[in-house]
């Protein structure tokens, strides 16, 4: 998620008329304040920015219908996201940002971290990320108080893996995200098509596409193999003889794994066993089935399988559902079936 680039987005021209929605009794709004802190004029002090922000949260609280609202904030580690990293180190496309807006930013996330009131509770993260503390939040309050009873707001798409009710900061559009396998499909508005996912079939698309912005490569290259078996082209459909064929499938070269390429490799999944097999195939076919030595970013070396390199691509992307939660115990979901 490139949060910066969201959050600017998030607070551009408005051009809608706000309604205030009638309160839902008891509901908790689950803010993203990382990118709230965003939400900032480096030109003005850092006093007149947080009067902004606070304006800004209570709009945010009163358009959610929330009678409360948690500001979760990620203050240290992200979840041991570092340490999994081995291909390349994460989120270090982020050091390129605005050094001055940067600092102005920190501030405000520390500013936000004692920021209370009767209706707004500083939740600062030390051991994970925001995102893992607001699925927390949310799956906790669903199960002790209803789905009703909370809702995340943010930009980061990232979050929609993540069960139940969300809201988008700039349009308040709702939206419901299942406890569950869900969907994706391509957005097309846009000349560059990206994909778009309610539930965990938006992990096993990242875990494929990779996430850009934190710096996750997913799979690096879907392999000629696995092109040739599930996409082949016209000469291999037309060759007439085996030699032919085998010429034609010769010709095929390897292919970056973008989001058109992602999609059209899950789009007839309809559960996570079905995805994890089509992913765990791709994997397979780019690194081998066999151990291999591997030199990761730090420049250690490493014997390696296809099944370390997916674990760490799952682990990077996965939103922990209970503190300090290993994507392992998804996988053993769906291994036992119990994730359809």
């Amino acid at each position: 998620m490139d949060i910066l680039a969201l959050a600017q987005s998030a607070v551009a021209e408005d051009t809608y008329e706000q309604v205030i929605p009638p309160a839902v009794d008891g509901r908790h709004l689950q803010l993203d304040a990382d990118v709230c802190a965003y939400f900032c004029d480096v030109d003005k002090s850092v006093a007149h920015n947080f009067n902004e922000l606070k304006k800004y949260i209570e709009t945010q609280r009163l358009m959610a219908g929330a009678e409360l609202v948690n500001l979760h904030l990620t203050m240290g580690e992200k979840g041991g996201r570092e340490a999994v990293a081995m291909v390349q180190e994460y989120q270090a496309s982020r050091q390129t940002r605005d050094e001055n807006k940067q600092i102005l930013v920190k501030e405000l996330r520390v500013q936000m971290s004692s920021y209370s009131t009767d209706t707004v509770v500083p939740v600062a993260w030390f051991d994970r990320e925001a995102d893992d503390g607001m699925t927390q939040y949310q799956n906790a309050r669903i199960e002790t108080h209803g789905l009703e009873s909370s809702v995340i707001m943010t930009v980061d798409k990232d979050l929609d893996m993540s069960h139940g009710n969300h809201m988008h900061p700039k349009t308040y559009n709702e939206y419901y995200v299942p406890n569950g396998y869900g969907e994706i499909w391509l957005d097309e508005s846009t000349s560059s098509k990206k994909i778009v996912g309610r539930g965990t079939a938006f992990l096993w698309a990242q875990m494929l596409a990779g996430d850009s912005a934190d710096y996750i490569p997913g799979l690096p290259k879907i392999s000629a193999a696995y092109l040739n078996k599930h996409f082949p082209t016209k000469a291999i459909l037309n060759a007439k003889t085996i030699k032919s064929k085998k010429a034609a499938m010769a010709k095929r070269k390897e292919a970056s794994c973008g989001y058109v390429t992602a999609y059209d490799i899950l789009r007839n999944c309809t559960s996570d066993r079905e995805a994890y097999d089509k992913v765990r195939e791709a994997y397979e076919s780019y690194y081998g089935k066999r151990t291999f030595d591997y030199v990761c970013w730090r420049g250690n070396e490493h014997k390696l399988t296809a099944g370390h390199m997916m674990l760490e691509q799952a682990r990077l992307l996965w939103m922990q559902r209970t503190p300090g939660e290993d994507v392992l115990v998804f996988f053993k979901e769906v291994a036992d079936g119990l994730r359809d």
